[in-house]
């Protein structure tokens, strides 16, 4: 199919973690598919999808994660990556941790030592803003049926700003 595109228009959606859980929807999505040199090139642009809108900046990380590095692994290695879970933050006023946002059904990442779970109450798009718990996370212990929330959430031990400090410190999040 070289010089030709395809264009899928978005009928209906549910965006879960979102305030607007529609708001992909009438959206369209367009797939270019050109010749180029010894290879083909394939471009992706999601109409609809602009700045200011509430998951502008987390869909954008999600479609550079599924064009640049999985469809990209797909069509290279045969196999592409499994894309689960969002980009989202947490924060008080004095730390803010960047992390992945799960739903409870979401299998936990392979992961090393020193990262906190977070049980997440209330998330307002990819921002937690409570948790029912924080805790180091064991991944040997892990089990979802144990999370109050719908989402978890996982974070290295490290803010963006602020110093770490001791896990018992991070209890200023949970409402």
């Amino acid at each position: 199919m070289p010089g030709k595109k395809i264009v899928w228009l978005t009928t209906d959606c549910y965006l879960e973690v979102f305030k607007d859980k529609e708001q992909w929807k009438g959206t369209k999505i367009v797939w270019g598919i050109s010749p180029e040199k010894n290879s083909t090139q394939i471009t992706m642009t999601h109409i609809g999808l602009v700045p200011g809108i509430e998951c502008f900046e987390d869909c954008e990380k999600g479609w550079n994660f599924y064009i640049k590095e999985s469809l990209f692994k797909l069509l290279t290695e045969g196999k592409g990556l499994s894309g689960t879970g969002i980009s989202a933050t947490i924060s008080n006023a004095h730390r803010k941790y960047e992390g992945i946002l799960f739903s409870k059904g979401d299998p936990l990442p392979d992961l090393p030592d020193g990262y906190l779970l977070i049980d997440v109450k209330e998330v307002i798009g990819e921002n937690v803003i409570s948790a029912y718990a924080v805790n180091k996370l064991d991944t040997e212990k892990f089990t979802a049926q144990e999370i109050k929330g719908e989402h978890y959430m996982v974070v290295e031990n490290k803010p963006l700003f602020g110093k770490a400090q001791p896990l018992e410190n991070l209890k200023e999040v949970i409402k």
